[in-house]
């Protein structure tokens, strides 16, 4: 089966140059592994189609014919207070700095060209003047959305269509030193937005009723303790922490909720939900800090993405999952994102690519992918990796459903995403055993590839759950599609793939998994094949495997490679894999 598949922008733009984009079509064909969505199980919407969503208090506040109207009213309250600071900004110029644009790539081309900028712009695919509104459906696997962005006047942009929604004047009071002598520039621009925002139906009660900002007033009132002067006027430094619920650890608390830092996102800080002011990333804590601004309310975009090794995509390739705070006046962001939300599923799909990245890699000594790219299909529960040369699809793409529409459950995500990583990993190492289409050494090739994801899943999947569950104390751990087995079987993940006759394996097969577990299922019922090697490591087989296109090779390479006491029962594996490679 043949798909068309992601190009990575720098390699498209290269080739654009170099060769004709009809005859690269015709060449760059691709074919895709996955992952059969019965051993890995619960979670809810996401999609850039079309929703109904409610206006933010009316309009726009810092249009420049807005800031315009605001102005007047800024001068005559310091005319009537300060008149040195009313002549002082008396020929204030309220001009544009900031463009609000919609961009309407056509095209995949053009999609391409926009993202190069799209940490510069912050690109948002939900209008700025609305609220924000959780999509109900997954977009269309080529349906590309519309961005909008609020840039500033200077930026250079990106040759791709766009509309321009409105000029805006934005102080830049944040460009000024915290000190005494800016006070009054400090506080007339932020007089002036806040009249904006008047005008606009923008202000909260204590907005409206604390009226204009008066710095020296904070600083010389009787009575007001030192810590309290001068609160308005200081900078501030927006921070937070983003932690993500483990359900199904949660479930075996009994509702006591489990919960894992979500590492490496991108987070935004946008005054009043609309102007980009600083910005951060994630530690492995969850933890952020940015730089400083004076602005009092601000909204926090979260990105699950550092741009560079791991981009969680929502619904289909085109858009970067995010999440949009409310308004946060001098607070802090403690997002915590719960069971049966999108951003759930996201911050999930996050959290197990860095752990493949910062522990899998690592601690078993296996193939690095270098960098992923993850579409989450909430409403889906298809699971697979796209290897190959051609746009717009991500690598990989995790379902949050199973095939009978209820969700999966943490581990069994966790699991979905270390097996299409794996790939990835596989195809690095090895290209050669993707490249088969059909036939014999298609079959073998298949066998190698899934097997081997199976492996790794595994390990993977169990070391990390297992240690949960000690963190947690739970006992032994037990995955979720497998908690209602009988207590005398293998309840770990995929543990029933030690319950499987020869004739109904596939490539999804235990017999790679066996080489290194003390398991012999023959010994539970005779009806299952006899397993009587062990002690293999991840690093052992995945070297075996480079190179090994059929199971004759791998088998033969792992023995002659190392010495392992069990290894006088490789031929019974062997004669097995190639039972189920026949049967394929």
């Amino acid at each position: 089966m043949f798909f068309f598949v992601h190009l990575h922008q720098i390699l498209y733009k290269y080739f654009m140059k170099k060769i004709n984009w009809a005859f690269m079509l015709l060449f760059m064909t691709t074919l895709m592994a996955c992952s059969n969505d019965e051993n890995v199980m619960e979670q809810e919407s996401v999609s850039t189609a079309t929703t109904t969503q409610k206006k933010l208090n009316g309009k726009i506040p810092f249009t420049v014919e807005n800031v315009q109207k605001a102005l007047p009213e800024v001068l005559k309250h310091y005319q009537e207070t300060k008149p040195a600071v009313a002549e002082r900004f008396r020929n204030y110029d309220v001009k544009p700095t900031h463009i609000y644009y919609k961009f309407i790539p056509r095209d995949s081309i053009q999609y391409s060209v926009l993202m190069e900028q799209e940490s510069v712009l912050n690109l948002t695919t939900d209008p700025l003047e609305y609220d924000r509104v959780e999509k109900t459906e997954d977009p269309g696997e080529n349906e590309i959305p519309v961005f909008y962005a609020i840039v500033n006047i200077e930026q250079r942009l990106p040759e791709v269509p766009r509309e321009k929604i409105a000029e805006l004047h934005v102080t830049n009071e944040d460009n000024l030193e915290d000190a005494e002598h800016n006070y009054d520039e400090i506080e007339f621009k932020q007089n002036l937005m806040y009249q904006a925002r008047k005008l606009a139906g923008h202000l909260d009660d204590d907005e409206l009723a604390g009226g204009f900002l008066n710095i020296h007033k904070d600083f010389n009132e009787p009575g007001k303790d030192t810590a309290a002067k001068g609160l308005f006027p200081k900078k501030w430094r927006p921070w937070g922490v983003v932690k993500v619920e483990d359900d199904y650890l949660s479930d075996r608390r009994n509702g006591n909720k489990a919960y894992h830092q979500v590492a490496n996102c991108r987070v935004n800080v946008l005054k009043w939900g609309f102007i980009p002011v600083e910005s951060g990333m994630t530690n492995a804590d969850g933890y952020f800090a940015t730089g400083s601004t004076y602005t009092t309310h601000v909204h926090y975009n979260l990105k699950f993405t550092d741009e560079h090794k791991v981009i969680v995509k929502s619904g289909n390739f085109f858009d970067v999952a995010n999440y949009m705070s409310d308004s946060h006046k001098r607070r802090h962001l403690d997002a915590t994102f719960q069971r049966g939300t999108k951003m759930q599923f996201y911050a999930l799909i996050n959290h197990a690519a860095w752990d493949y990245f910062n522990r899998v890699v690592p601690v078993y000594g296996i193939y690095n992918p270098g960098s992923i790219e993850i579409s989450g299909h909430f409403n889906d529960h298809n699971s697979n990796y796209w290897f190959g040369f051609v746009p717009f699809r991500s690598e990989v793409k995790i379902g949050a459903k199973e095939s009978d529409g209820s969700r999966k459950k943490s581990d069994e995500i966790y699991a979905t995403v270390i097996h299409e990583m794996t790939h990835k990993a596989h195809y690095k190492m090895d290209p050669g055993v993707f490249n088969s289409i059909a036939g014999t050494a298609a079959k073998h090739k298949k066998f190698l590839r899934e097997s081997w994801a199976e492996c790794v899943e595994t390990q993977a999947t169990n070391d990390r759950y297992t240690s949960y569950f000690t963190q947690y104390a739970l006992g032994n751990y037990v995955s979720s599609p497998l908690q209602g087995w009988a207590t005398n079987v293998i309840r770990t993940w995929n543990g029933e793939r030690q319950y499987a006759t020869l004739a109904s394996m596939d490539e999804y097969s235990s017999l790679i998994i066996d080489l290194m577990d003390n398991f012999n299922q023959n010994n539970f019922n005779n009806i299952y094949p006899v397993d009587r090697v062990s002690g293999y490591t991840l690093k052992q087989i995945q070297t075996a495997l480079n190179s090994s296109y059929t199971v004759d090779s791998f088998y033969d390479k792992l023995e002659s490679l190392y010495n392992n006491s069990t290894e006088v029962h490789l031929n019974t594996f062997k004669t097995n894999a190639n039972t189920i490679v026949n049967s394929l």
